[in-house]
């Protein structure tokens, strides 16, 4: 990628078709990093169901719960770095892993505290711990978690307001 960047004329010639010539060449597609993958143990009828008294807000409740299966995902190995070229900046993750939905098509850390519980109330006990084991990995390996498990940061406006 860099040295494809590298090629790129300057700023003055560099034509609209040269830079989405670059980005097709050396990024992946949006969401092609991660891939859906079956998640095993749920239950059609989760047991907390039994405490949803209301019939609306039992099919309600009972439909949300069936979302699950439409938001886990797993990294997808062959459209990350192979060894010489970076399509993404995603970080690889080791375990599968709940996505928030709509146009967050990765892990948030915010967002994960909220599935987990979910994940918990719907006895989806392996998925939560792979959850959390995403989190701790990452942790280990950065001192912090990643928000959106990328490899960039936002612009440096804190140090600009310290100044």
């Amino acid at each position: 990628m860099l040295a494809d960047f590298g090629q790129l004329p300057g700023n003055a010639s560099l034509t609209e078709g040269q830079v989405v010539t670059f980005f097709d060449t050396d990024y992946a597609g949006k969401g092609q990093e991660l891939e859906a993958v079956p998640l095993p143990g749920v239950q059609a009828d989760p047991p907390f169901l039994v405490n949803v008294t209301d019939p609306l807000l039992n099919v309600f409740s009972k439909t949300v719960h069936g979302f699950w299966t439409q938001l886990v995902r797993g990294t997808s190995a062959s459209t990350l770095c192979n060894g010489v070229k970076c399509k993404s900046t995603l970080i690889p993750l080791n375990y599968m892993f709940i996505v928030p939905g709509g146009r967050f098509r990765e892990q948030y850390y915010w967002d994960s505290f909220w599935i987990v519980d979910g994940l918990l109330d719907s006895q989806l006990f392996s998925i939560a711990n792979d959850t959390l084991q995403n989190i701790m990995n990452e942790l280990g390996r950065f001192s912090f978690t990643p928000n959106g498990g990328r490899i960039y940061c936002a612009p440096p406006c804190r140090s600009a307001r310290l100044h």
